[in-house]
């Protein structure tokens, strides 16, 4: 079953905003998105759509929607596993995206980010909302803001 979820972040401006989500991925389906997008009509500008795709050919995809076209994909290894809970790290600030899973570093637990994305969409103070649309079952959202 397709599911969304979507967050309306107030203001813009110059900040850093985590958002977290925790995640259990079905074997019933291929893929999932989430898609930080300048408002919530359809055909708006996406400055950052993160794509993971189970489909025998696993990889994440990145891309920009701007002006109705999408951008040359940014394809990345599979950090994440069928049958297995995962939570997942976006850091959205003045520069980009970067996303992020735990894991351990040399000082302990640790968020590991991976998958820096600079953004094709200037400002980043027009995305003021998070879309997420997702073929999985979404335990736990938290976002912290500025």
């Amino acid at each position: 079953m397709d599911s969304s979820f979507m967050a309306k972040e107030k203001g813009g401006g110059s900040c850093t905003s985590h958002l977290i989500f925790l995640f259990f991925f079905s074997s019933l389906f291929s893929r999932f998105r989430v898609n930080f997008a300048c408002g919530q009509h359809e055909g708006g500008d996406i400055p950052f759509h993160f794509n993971p795709r189970f489909d025998g050919k696993d990889k994440t995809v990145l891309n920009t929607f701007q002006s109705g076209r999408w951008g040359n994909e940014e394809i990345h290894e599979m950090p994440f596993r069928k049958h297995e809970h995962f939570e997942i790290i976006f850091i959205v600030n003045d520069v980009g995206y970067q996303v992020g899973t735990p894991g351990r570093g040399s000082l302990g637990d640790c968020w590991c980010l991976f998958l820096p994305h600079l953004t094709r969409i200037h400002p980043l103070s027009g995305m003021n909302h998070k879309c997420m649309e997702y073929s999985l079952h979404l335990f736990q959202v938290g976002f912290k803001g500025c």
